[in-house]
Parts: structure tokens; C-alpha cells; sequence
């Protein structure tokens, strides 16, 4: 089970090149002048879903490892790991393709992570363009 970390880099990583390289021979437009789109323009139907697929198996692990059940302590190490793997920033990342499934699935997986796991996440240590301003008030002067 602790394989799955792999599995991240296909969500905007270093493996999402070589699926929109694949995604090309089903839908044209992935993969232009040697480059993979951004997640941004995305509207491969097919990278989609397995973007869904791959979501559904994270919620996966972060539901069994908040409850009572056979497979609770591995799927508590698969999540440990997902969360080493920066498992918030490629989720959030997702919530940029042009997909209401996709991004279901996101807010499905983000509904089961903690909080805490937030804190070392891009989301937070970027700065926003609003934090290099001096100052949000008109002037008195």
C-alpha cells in the first residue's frame, strides 16, 4: 500500500508530462510543442477521470484511517506517507482543471484531511499579491 505515494506526481507532478504525452493519442491538444498543457487548460475527458480515479483512492485511504477497521493501521501509514509527499499542495493544484467532477473530488478528499496537515502547505506560505502592498487604505492626504 505504501506505493500509492507515486501516484501524486500524475496530479500536476513530474509523471503528469508523461499523461498528457499518453492523453495525446485519444484527445489532441494535451501535449503542444513538446510541452504538457497546464492543469489549468485541461479538458482531456479521459486524464480527467483518471485525475477522479486517483482522488477517490486518496479519500480512500483518508477515510479507513479515521475509522475502526481491519486495514485502519495501514491505511493511517499510506496517509502518513501521502501527506510526506505534499498530498495538499497537488490537491489543491487540482482544483485549477476545468472539471466540476474533478474538483468534487477534491473537496471530497480535502473533507478528510486534518487541519494540522495544512500548516507546510503552499497555500499558506505563499504570500498573496495583497501582502507586497504597503497599504489597502486610500490615502487622507
Amino acid at each position: 500500500m505504501m506505493n500509492c505515494t507515486p501516484l501524486l506526481e500524475y496530479l500536476g507532478g513530474e509523471k503528469y508530462k508523461d499523461l498528457c504525452r499518453i492523453g495525446e493519442f485519444y484527445h489532441k491538444g494535451t501535449f503542444i510543442n513538446n510541452t504538457e498543457i497546464p492543469l489549468s487548460s485541461l479538458n482531456n475527458r479521459i486524464i480527467q477521470k483518471l485525475f477522479v480515479s486517483i482522488l477517490k483512492l486518496i479519500k480512500f485511504f483518508q477515510e479507513k484511517a479515521l475509522v475502526a477497521c481491519p486495514i485502519q493501521e495501514n491505511c493511517k501509514n499510506v496517509t502518513k506517507a501521502l501527506d510526506g509527499k505534499n498530498r495538499e499542495d497537488k490537491l489543491f493544484l487540482c482544483l485549477n482543471i476545468p472539471s466540476d467532477d474533478v474538483r468534487l473530488a477534491v473537496v471530497d478528499v480535502l473533507d478528510f484531511v486534518n487541519v494540522v496537515d495544512f500548516s507546510d502547505c503552499l497555500l499558506y506560505t505563499s504570500p498573496s499579491p495583497r501582502d507586497r502592498q504597503k497599504s489597502r487604505m486610500p490615502s487622507s492626504a
